[in-house]
């Protein structure tokens, strides 16, 4: 016998060679006689979470597999493709989804909300993301509890920028905008960082016009004229210093030091810099290219336990639980983009002797060439990866679930996971499975500016869908404190026993840590004896 467990709905690494149909297909046409039982059970998210998340995949399954048949109908109409070969990629998406509604564990309330955005750049204040996430902050939730999902390592990109320049902007909040990601926050993207390096650069190499340039423009000095002769005789003792002073000199002669919003980046720099200079000979140029090579891509890493949002990608999330997740700019294509450098690898033909199969560029006039069933078949496959990956975001939430669309598509250009949420919305609209959206107000600032790039941009209301009632988080926890509080009240009071004792929870204590295991309190962290450099 064998025995598989494995769920097709959250398979989304088809790029690195996962296959979803070994378990949806392959292994009913390989074992005879298969038994298979379905985890209806979801232990994690709350009554309302499961129960959106069962009637939105209903009705955006339905439309993903309408489209997926409707493909492959446009492919035999064409003559390109069988309808005998179709038949085996027909209804995928429906039959992948057979089993997807799960039930109701919980006993708690959540909370489910969709922004159907309609402005392409908002003024920071008016940011969907950035109210959503000082909502859940005034209602007691933790940053470290606020998870922010998107599609790509540029969105995580993107979506730190906006996080931490609202926290620049707004040194006064109460609230946390710090930010936890292993892809967004990269030594090489903060302004400081470069304009350190930028210096260091100029040092080595006076004539390197673009770092006399930088160092320019942050100086607020004149481009067409030369550096002051005390800058000039700044950068000529600079190229004589050791690396790490060097560096220091860069941050005290032009007060980076006092940017405190920026200490995070500046310090990972100085962590560069000491690593460097006791890796390798203490070089400012060698540290320069090395820097430009591998340094500019290193992360900045924070504890996992800071009060911190996480920024991360779907495809980071997969197995894991946030309190609350925000599932941003939901707008990623429905099948393989063809504008990226994506192959396929059809199988050829037995008259292709010597190959069995062979890269083709993947793009749109496959599917008018003798390479037509391998361009459908990955349309077929695309459709349910895409499918998969919203379906794995949308499950990673415990207590509220929070997806921010994109703006509308231009007309014609359908082929989005935004349009699909919309007819999927609209539908469950009708059948009464929702409440019907709200028209959110204009948001001033942001069509403020919108008009003075476009004077013939208009004023366009957002529709905002609600599923359950915000969870006032501080009021659960202060229930849960009480009920600790009322179970210890409960226990024996051993401070009235009558003689000297040890209290239980002192008698025993496991320390995990094998280093310096018979002292008492915190383990001190161990560091290499440092004894120099051996000539």
């Amino acid at each position: 016998s064998v025995f598989i467990v494995g769920d097709v709905k959250q398979s989304i690494y088809r790029w690195r060679g996962g296959d979803w149909t070994l378990l949806g297909q392959k292994a009913e046409q390989e074992f005879r006689e298969i038994e298979g039982t379905p985890l209806k059970e979801n232990y994690r998210s709350r009554r309302e979470i499961v129960e959106f998340n069962n009637r939105f995949i209903d009705k955006y399954k339905e439309l993903i597999n309408n489209r997926l048949n409707s493909t492959l109908q446009n492919g035999i109409d064409s003559g390109f493709i069988s309808s005998r070969w179709a038949e085996q990629y027909r209804d995928m998406a429906a039959k992948a989804y057979t089993d997807h509604e799960q039930s109701v564990t919980s006993r708690k309330s959540g909370y489910v909300t969709v922004t159907l955005r309609t402005h392409r750049h908002y003024h920071i204040d008016e940011n969907p993301t950035v109210k959503r996430i000082i909502d859940l902050q005034k209602r007691g939730f933790r940053a470290s509890e606020i998870a922010v999902l998107v599609r790509s390592n540029a969105k995580s990109e993107e979506v730190a920028d906006l996080l931490l320049s609202y926290k620049t902007l707004h040194p006064e909040s109460p609230y946390t905008f710090d930010v936890i990601t292993q892809t967004a926050l990269k030594v090489g993207s903060a302004d400081i960082c470069r304009r350190v390096i930028a210096a260091m650069k100029f040092a080595i190499s006076p004539d390197d016009t673009i770092s006399e340039a930088i160092i320019k423009q942050r100086c607020g000095l004149d481009l067409s004229l030369p550096l002051p002769e005390a800058e000039q005789n700044f950068y000529l003792r600079l190229r004589s210093l050791p690396l790490q002073e060097a560096f220091e000199e860069i941050v005290l002669h032009y007060n980076l030091h006092l940017q405190r919003e920026n200490h995070a980046y500046l310090q990972a720099l100085h962590e560069q810099v000491i690593g460097f200079s006791k890796r390798r000979i203490a070089d400012l140029a060698l540290f320069v290219e090395w820097w430009e090579e591998h340094g500019a891509e290193e992360s900045i890493t924070m504890p996992s336990g800071a009060d911190a949002i996480t920024v991360a990608t779907i495809h980071k999330s997969k197995g894991l639980a946030f309190g609350v997740v925000i599932l941003y700019d939901c707008n990623w294509e429905l099948t393989t983009a063809t504008k990226y450098d994506n192959y396929v690898w059809p199988e050829l033909s037995q008259e292709q002797e010597g190959l069995s199969h062979f890269p083709i560029s993947y793009e749109k006039s496959m599917g008018s060439s003798r390479f037509a069933e391998s361009y459908y078949q990955e349309q077929a496959l695309s459709y349910v990866d895409n499918l998969n990956m919203l379906y794995v975001a949308l499950t990673r939430a415990k207590h509220e679930l929070h997806l921010i669309g994109a703006p509308p598509a231009p007309i014609g250009a359908s082929g989005r996971v935004n349009s699909v949420i919309e007819e999927a919305l609209a539908a469950m609209e009708s059948e009464g499975k929702i409440a019907p959206a709200e028209l959110l107000p204009i948001p001033e600032l942001t069509f403020e500016q919108e008009k003075a790039l476009l004077p013939t941009a208009e004023a366009t209301e957002e529709r905002f869908y609600q599923y359950g009632s915000p969870v006032l988080r501080s009021a659960e926890q202060s229930e849960q404190e009480n009920k600790t509080n009322e179970k210890e009240e409960g226990e024996f009071d051993y401070s009235n026993i009558g003689f000297p004792t040890t209290l239980p929870w002192d008698k025993i204590r496991i320390k995990f840590s094998t280093e310096r295991y018979m002292d008492d309190g915190e383990v001190a962290r161990l560091h290499p004896l440092n004894v120099g450099i051996m000539l």
